[in-house]
């Protein structure tokens, strides 16, 4: 393994008791249920999953996530959402640092 990186991400906190229950279950941390969907990710070339069927559910709760953010910008959100997973299925993605990710933060504000 090479060297390690700390990644952060936000979800919904019920979600993340949930994962954490399911990951309890199975005697997996959180932190060590992710690096195993990402171990696998890799191995498989892909998603360890079908996202096709995932589509439309992942939009819909993008959609309840942004309303209940209170940003009132659901379309915007779903687009985010839209343009990711068009990019995962390109094969796309984004390396950065923390700072890049805070200096991006900053300029959408």
């Amino acid at each position: 393994m090479g060297e390690l990186v700390e990644v952060t991400l936000e979800i919904d906190a019920e979600l993340k008791i949930q994962a954490e229950e399911v990951g309890a279950e199975n005697g997996l941390t959180l932190e060590e249920a992710i690096v195993l969907f990402a171990e696998e990710t890799v191995r498989l070339g892909r998603f360890p999953f079908e996202l096709d069927g995932l589509t439309s559910d992942i939009f819909e709760n993008g959609h309840k996530q942004a309303q209940s953010s209170g940003t009132g910008d659901s379309n915007l959100y779903l687009e985010k959402l839209k343009r990711g997973l068009e990019q995962v299925r390109a094969g796309c993605g984004i390396s950065k640092t923390m700072e890049e990710l805070e200096a991006m933060e900053k300029d959408e504000s």
